[in-house]
């Protein structure tokens, strides 16, 4: 077969953990044609001179479901080989867009200076939101979580109490069709309002049902500082509960007196997935904010 580019002599980290290798990387018809000694030539041939070639990077914990319709390019991503991004982290996404959560929406639009850029009034649902990004094509590939606080902010709106049964109720029904229409998770912002207002009971019910179809729970946790510990503890009780992945977002330990927490926490995470089997995760940002 003839190949349309051949990048050669590069060093290959393949994503396996394997050790990195010296070879080639062939391709044919937008695909990975061959990956080793590569012998025929292709209609354009790379020089690496030892650079690495590896699988496009995942991005778990962006909010670019608030950029990425107005710059599709997404050249900051593209240029450090993210292909994937995970959107609507920190129990706020972009969809769904129902009842007092269209302003929580509008507004992150607005503070970015997107509004006039963005008609967000195209969509409401997931479903709906998911089309309006491919509508005009992306240079990456998309998932988005559902947002807790969408959700408790459709039903309950912003007050400080628990909801009523049938208020949960439409609160699962709401994290089903969003799952059911493409999302891929449910995310939490326990620090934030209307997130800091719900319980365990309430997180727990809407992640079973996000696990339900195939989800994982993010979540920005209630604390990341003095109740650090207690928080990691409820986000595992969550992913137990629920029966569900968990990521622990952007995971910190703000402030002197908190430092060296984590310690204790990642520690914990490694024992509740050795002996309970609860598949709790973390990530954290390659950068020295917060």
């Amino acid at each position: 077969m003839g190949y349309d580019c051949v990048l050669r002599n590069g060093r290959i980290v393949d994503g396996t953990g394997s050790p990195w290798y010296r070879g080639d990387v062939a391709v044919a018809d937008g695909r990975i044609a061959a990956v080793g000694t590569v012998e025929e030539k292709g209609d354009v041939e790379i020089a690496l001179d030892g650079d690495i070639v590896a699988p496009g990077f995942i991005d778990i914990h962006t909010h670019s479901d608030f950029t990425l319709p107005a710059n599709r390019d997404a050249h900051s991503k593209v240029r450090q080989g993210v292909t994937l991004e995970i959107v609507g982290n920190c129990g706020t996404s972009a969809a769904p867009r129902y009842g007092a959560a269209s302003r929580s929406v509008d507004d992150w639009f607005a503070s970015r200076g997107l509004d006039d850029e963005v008609d967000s009034d195209k969509w409401g649902s997931m479903a709906e939101y998911l089309e309006y990004l491919k509508s005009n094509g992306l240079s990456l590939t998309v998932g988005s979580l559902v947002g807790h606080g969408n959700i408790r902010a459709a039903v309950v709106g912003h007050e400080d109490r628990a909801p009523s049964p049938k208020e949960l109720d439409e609160m699962c029904d709401l994290v089903d069709e969003a799952m059911a229409e493409g999302a891929v998770g449910l995310s939490s912002g326990l620090f934030y309002p209307p997130g800091c207002y719900a319980d365990v009971d309430e997180v727990a019910a809407l992640a079973e049902v996000a696990a339900d179809h195939g989800g994982f729970y993010a979540t920005h946790m209630r604390s990341e500082s003095d109740g650090l510990i207690e928080s990691v503890e409820e986000t595992i009780e969550i992913g137990r509960r629920a029966d569900v992945p968990v990521q622990v977002s952007h995971h910190k330990a703000v402030g002197p007196d908190n430092w060296g927490k984590v310690r204790a926490t990642l520690r914990r995470m490694e024992l509740v997935r050795q002996q309970e089997g609860i598949d709790v995760q973390c990530d954290q940002y390659p950068y020295v904010a917060s």
